[in-house]
């Protein structure tokens, strides 16, 4: 049997500007950048016209799930240069009332069931946190970065070895909005 090739074909829209440089992929639109660098064997990128194309080697079952993978990535990447990607979070306390405030490239929790120990979550690069009384809201247009944000400020509330069921404490992430 002869092994063919298997080519996956992404339209671009209007706006944003696409570069692939071997397995990286550059996207710019409104003013925002998103980039991207792949490690699929067997792949190949290419960009013609308003089409991003993207071919591998063989036409198997490893060979599709690379190109669909890279093309959900490339994907979200354009939907978040469009229109954004956002997580609302909510702080959930029963005694103790939690103080959040965001200071440089952190957030930090403070009386977190009522430890003097101050908690910080980390925001990452391109995402902006809001905090607006008990609710955070996450905003960015990469969105893995948003929701590793997200994610940050959920597990910098995480308790261990306590009775989860008594203690319900902590920021929570309420919907994500796409």
């Amino acid at each position: 049997m002869k092994n063919q090739t298997l080519e996956t074909v992404l339209e671009i829209p209007e706006g944003i500007s696409i570069q692939a440089n071997g397995m990286t992929v550059e996207l710019e639109g409104k003013g925002k950048k998103n980039s991207k660098t792949f490690t699929a064997q067997g792949v190949t990128l290419s960009v013609q016209g308003n089409q991003f194309k993207i071919t591998a080697a063989r036409s198997n079952k490893k060979g599709l799930r690379f190109s669909n993978t890279i093309y959900a990535h490339v994907n979200n990447m354009i939907q978040g240069l469009q229109k954004g990607y956002e997580y609302k979070l909510t702080a959930v306390y029963s005694h103790f009332p939690m103080n959040i405030q965001v200071k440089g490239s952190t957030v930090e929790i403070h009386n977190f069931i009522g430890q003097k120990e101050i908690r910080k979550a980390r925001i990452m690069p391109g995402t902006e946190v809001s905090i607006k009384g008990k609710d955070l809201t996450v905003k960015g247009h990469d969105l893995e970065a948003v929701g590793q944000t997200a994610a940050n400020i959920e597990n910098a509330t995480r308790l261990t070895g306590k009775d989860l069921r008594v203690f319900q404490d902590g920021v929570y992430i309420l919907k994500e909005k796409r």
